[in-house]
């Protein structure tokens, strides 16, 4: 009788992450240009659970780029920028088999808009690849994680604008091009549904700009969608072998209770998580997603080859996961949200974690 192993494959990746936002610094080295998280100021006033960069306005953004006495931690981060080798050869003592790290839209095409590559920024990340190799780790590159460039979204409305599909698209080609013999494995958007408490940091549309945020926002990610579908089909023709990946926040629900109108309420609400793998895996529109925009009166638009593009699929998919939540008739009513499990202990961020 055969029986399910009990220890992990030889060739498990096991690994850590980063993300260029969160550990490079060096903001304005290398002919980088500002990125959303450029401006993500901090404020310790802010509940730890309640932070985040949820929606910001022109008036904001412009705040931020000007302001000399906020504290924007992501401008100098851990130093990754200059210390990454040192950082590198440590994590490479701990075993690890696998790094990922992403690289910052900004620092690649400064302004996002532009039709040639920034070499500089490129040869910063030909030394970075090469160094994770060298310590014997298997890099694994996100493309887009929460870096987009911020002229992108102060011109452009961000990913609302379809003109943001062939900048992302340009810019995917230029990495795959450029280190096609050296990273296999790609995730192209961190956490692609996480369009609620990253909403600006993600999508980089600015809530003044536009009549209907949420119509926005699942416009921004339609558009999104199609870019990620349209890089993917580009990589093939780079390099077959290459595999690129989707990735979720993992924010499904548990019903909060057995009642039938709870029960279904979270089969609906979780649905609209799912949406972005069911696209990027499955090749097609779900119809619970036509459903969806239809009872909220969202109206996307689709271009003409859309479809077409979305036949390009993903190879593996990833996900993050941070807590467990559980939703019920009401709560998704309102806001198609979920609450905390009071059955679980919960972290100091106010995550109830399994």
């Amino acid at each position: 009788m055969r029986k399910n192993p009990n220890t992990f494959p030889e060739n498990f990746l096991w690994g850590g992450a980063i993300a260029a936002n969160q550990a490079e610094g060096a903001y304005l080295e290398g002919g980088k240009g500002l990125c959303v998280a450029d401006i993500n100021k901090f404020n310790d006033s802010v509940d730890i659970k309640k932070k985040g960069n949820f929606e910001l306005t022109t008036e904001d953004i412009q705040f931020a780029i000007e302001d000399k006495e906020g504290y924007y931690p992501k401008r100098t981060a851990i130093d990754f920028y200059h210390r990454y080798k040192e950082d590198l050869k440590m994590l490479a003592e701990t075993g690890m088999t696998s790094f990922r790290t992403s690289i910052n839209w900004a620092r690649i095409f400064p302004k996002g808009d532009e039709l040639e590559p920034n070499e500089e920024g490129l040869r910063f990340y030909d030394e970075l690849i090469d160094e994770i190799i060298k310590n014997g780790m298997e890099p694994l590159i996100t493309v887009s994680h929460y870096e987009m460039p911020l002229h992108l979204a102060t011109e452009y409305n961000g990913w609302y604008n379809r003109k943001t599909i062939d900048f992302f698209v340009r810019y995917c080609e230029v990495l795959f091009k450029r280190y096609k013999d050296k990273v296999k494995y790609w995730i192209l958007v961190n956490q692609i549904n996480l369009i609620t408490f990253e909403s600006f940091n993600h999508l980089g549309i600015p809530a003044d700009r536009v009549e209907n945020l949420l119509e926005a926002k699942y416009q921004g990610a339609h558009n999104e969608l199609v870019a990620c579908a349209r890089a993917t089909k580009i990589a093939k023709e780079i390099n077959p072998e290459m595999q690129i990946g989707m990735m979720l926040f993992d924010a499904i629900s548990h019903p909060a209770t057995c009642k039938p109108e709870d029960v279904l309420a979270t089969v609906k609400r979780n649905q609209m998580e799912y949406y972005f793998s069911d696209i990027l895996m499955r090749g097609k529109y779900p119809n619970y997603a036509f459903r969806f925009f239809e009872e909220n009166n969202l109206h996307i638009q689709f271009g003409e080859n859309d479809e077409e593009d979305f036949k390009n699929t993903a190879d593996f998919f990833s996900f993050s996961y941070y807590y467990t939540r559980i939703s019920d008739a009401e709560s998704v009513k309102q806001a198609n949200s979920a609450k905390i499990n009071p059955e679980l202990e919960a972290s100091d961020w106010g995550w109830s974690i399994y």
